[in-house]
């Protein structure tokens, strides 16, 4: 009877763990979709922040790199273990070098909130041009890390 329990206990175990098993593959290819979007979100922004610079539409600039900044706060967090099958880029290297993600993840943070308080403060073409070349290069910083 002892022996019956056991392998009643075992399969069901079995099962649960087959069971959930591909729910949380699922849950992992949606992460992966889900912070793909946000970076090409970042691409467009990153876009619209260039073409608004040329055209004088300093709101739309604030806007856009509000957005980023907000992603790159939450970025580290859309990186969890084990969260890297394809079609992901990402480079192991992330979870290797925990502490130089979330670094780069957050000089792009301050890179983009320095460009949003420029605007807010009305700064000059000159310093806006220098801020949104700060933004690029803390992009291209991350991605020469981190991405494939």
């Amino acid at each position: 009877m002892k022996t019956i329990q056991v392998v009643v206990t075992a399969l069901m175990g079995l099962t649960v763990a087959l069971v959930t098993l591909p729910a949380a593959a699922m849950d992992v290819d949606a992460l992966v979709q889900k912070r793909q979007q946000a970076f090409k979100q970042n691409k467009k922004d990153a876009q619209r922040i260039k073409a608004a610079l040329g055209s004088g539409d300093m709101q739309a600039v604030r806007e856009a790199a509000l957005r980023i900044a907000a992603w790159a706060k939450e970025m580290p967090a859309a990186f969890p273990p084990d969260s890297n099958p394809p079609p992901s880029d990402a480079r192991d290297d992330i979870w290797l070098n925990w502490e130089g993600f979330k670094q780069k993840a957050e000089e792009n943070r301050k890179a983009a909130q320095a460009l949003a308080d420029a605007v807010e403060q009305k700064a000059g073409a000159d310093t806006l041009k220098v801020r949104f070349g700060a933004l690029g290069q803390s992009c291209k910083a991350c991605h020469d890390s981190f991405k494939n």
